[in-house]
């Protein structure tokens, strides 16, 4: 829980920041906009429990992230259909998912299958298109999710 804490001590030290900046505008409540919250995959009532978290959110659908950023959690190939499911629980048909990984060779290219089972599509983000300080880093890899329209 001592990860948990830090990260929200973090989030609470950008609103501030944001607060500060040109871009807030007054009266916009950035508190409830951002969450910190231990999550389970695959267990509903974890995602239910983060989503309830967020302040005046009542329905399942307000419930749902425009965006999703992931990093580095895709090196437990057996949690990887959990791990779609989640994502995808969280998604609206807008929202955009960026995650980062390692090639560590612990069967991470599965979950390309499992996030397509779980009705996400998924790519790669060519190489040229990222930010120079990631442009040479070969051991990772930063995909673009989005849920696949019916």
């Amino acid at each position: 829980m001592e990860v948990l804490k830090r990260l929200d001590e973090g989030v609470q030290l950008n609103l501030e920041e944001w607060k500060q900046s040109s871009k807030w505008r007054e009266g916009q409540d950035l508190d409830s906009m951002w969450a910190v919250k231990e999550l389970t995959w695959g267990n509903i009532d974890a995602q239910d429990r983060v989503s309830n978290r967020l302040k005046g959110m009542t329905t399942s659908e307000t419930s749902k992230f425009d965006i999703i950023v992931a990093s580095e959690i895709l090196y437990l190939a057996h949690e990887h259909k959990n791990l779609a499911k989640t994502i995808k629980a969280f998604c609206h048909p807008d929202t955009i998912i960026y995650m980062v990984y390692k090639r560590r060779g612990l069967g991470e290219e599965g979950f390309y299958r499992m996030a397509s089972w779980a009705g996400l599509e998924c790519r790669d983000i060519p190489r040229d298109s990222l930010d120079a300080e990631f442009i040479d880093d070969l051991d990772h890899i930063v995909m673009e999710l989005k849920p696949i329209r019916k």
